[in-house]
């Protein structure tokens, strides 16, 4: 019913937007995604955690559903067993939009596409959502200590760099 967000930041921002944040770190959380569809679970589903969440999210969606799996953030192997498909009917669809345009897989897909996506952004209908904007000279603390990943963050490159940053920081390699 809601997508998933692990932090109160980020499930005060799904709510936000008008949807009802579910927190997958919580245990049970496709019970509750099931309780929140009148207790059926969801048609289509878009996991992109891997490893146990794969199993989770095929739970929190409905038998006859469709999951679409778009990564690995976690980087841990989720072997699904093909009777846990068939048992439930599901649908289980793995998806990168970076590997079918490498592997010249749908081309026109991908220029019509690309041609909604823009006219949305050029009419203002689609928004990424910025966090912040700062000096590229502060880019490692605010995205590695700051961020939590929780937004897009712009570095201004038009900004003239500190010379202290680039002059010695061997952190960096700048000696």
């Amino acid at each position: 019913d809601g997508p998933g967000a692990s932090s109160e930041a980020k499930r005060a921002m799904v709510a936000e937007l008008g949807a009802i944040p579910i927190d997958y770190t919580q245990e049970g959380w496709p019970d509750e995604v099931i309780r929140l569809n009148g207790g059926r679970g969801v048609d289509l589903s878009l996991e992109v955690n891997g490893g146990q969440y794969v199993y989770d999210t095929l739970k929190a969606t409905r038998a006859g559903g469709r999951m679409v799996n778009y990564g690995n953030v976690s980087d841990t192997n989720a072997p699904v067993n093909p009777r846990q498909l068939l048992q439930r009917n599901q649908t289980l669809i793995g998806f990168s939009r970076s590997s079918s345009a490498r592997d010249g897989l749908w081309p026109a897909e991908h220029e019509a596409v690309n041609r909604e996506i823009m006219s949305y952004i050029v009419t203002g209908e689609l928004r990424p959502l910025i966090g912040g904007r700062y000096r590229l000279d502060s880019w490692f603390t605010l995205i590695f200590e700051k961020d939590g990943g929780m937004w897009k963050v712009v570095a201004d490159v038009c900004t003239p760099l500190k010379r202290s940053f680039l002059g010695t920081n061997p952190e960096f390699g700048y000696t």
